[in-house]
């Protein structure tokens, strides 16, 4: 009786773990499919942005700041960006990236860059004209406008859809979107040091939990079966 009821607990044990094991791979799996289906949401909103010309560098800070105000902040994230032309040519990259982008693992630059329209710096802005109703009265003096306001040329469109890189820079692995321009590229990086963090501690509880569940499958087994050939024993006995 005593290998019968052996039995019934190694099999009750293995097959319990196996159900467990493959519910905590499913159950790793949807969890960071879906914190990774939150970065690409955040992703394609800061995607959504319109960017300058690539060699606008001054715009470029601007929409670089305006990016934690849809992804980085309250989450705790870094956010990032970079944009890239033909020959490996690096028109503007956040200060986090300290120069260690590895170009040869992104999307390849397609098409010819539109020259900008923008007047470059130091040269005059061009002279103003009247309003719509004449001239200007003597004596107003009104503040010149931004010659950077308004002129920043056609619009570039966006080649193909947008694509998902990841790569690691630095201390950090980074999801980036990749946006195709007409002779550049633009990239918008997630740090993933968070979601990894969650991840982390995700496994790192199934393989607590996993083997405690299995002792206590394991005595809850060894009582049923107990209770089970219980009667069968006292059968025996009385025959004897």
């Amino acid at each position: 009786m005593g290998s019968f009821r052996l039995r019934i607990i190694l099999w009750t044990v293995t097959v319990s773990g196996l159900v467990l094991v493959a519910f905590g791979v499913i159950a790793n799996v949807s969890i960071y499919q879906a914190k990774m289906g939150g970065v690409n949401h955040r992703l394609k909103a800061a995607a959504l942005r319109n960017f300058p010309h690539p060699e606008h560098e001054g715009v470029w800070r601007r929409s670089e700041r305006s990016l934690m105000d849809i992804g980085g902040r309250g989450t705790g994230e870094l956010m990032g960006i970079f944009a890239y032309g033909h020959e490996a040519k690096l028109f503007y990259a956040s200060e986090i990236f300290a120069d260690e982008i590895d170009l040869a693992v992104y999307p390849t630059v397609e098409g010819i860059l539109i020259e900008s329209s923008i007047p470059e710096e130091g040269r005059p802005p061009p002279p103003r004209r009247g309003s719509e109703f004449g001239p200007e009265p003597d004596g107003v003096d009104r503040e010149p406008r931004d010659r950077f306001r308004g002129r920043r040329g056609p619009r570039a469109e966006l080649l193909g859809e947008l694509q998902f890189v990841e790569s690691r820079i630095g201390e950090f692995n980074w999801r980036f979107a990749i946006l195709k321009f007409p002779g550049y590229n633009v990239a918008i990086g997630v740090d993933l040091g968070n979601l990894e963090e969650d991840m982390y501690t995700v496994r790192k509880s199934f393989l607590i939990a996993l083997p405690i569940s299995l002792v206590l499958l394991a005595v809850g087994a060894w009582f049923f079966a107990s209770r089970a050939i219980k009667p069968v024993l006292s059968l025996s006995l009385i025959h004897i």
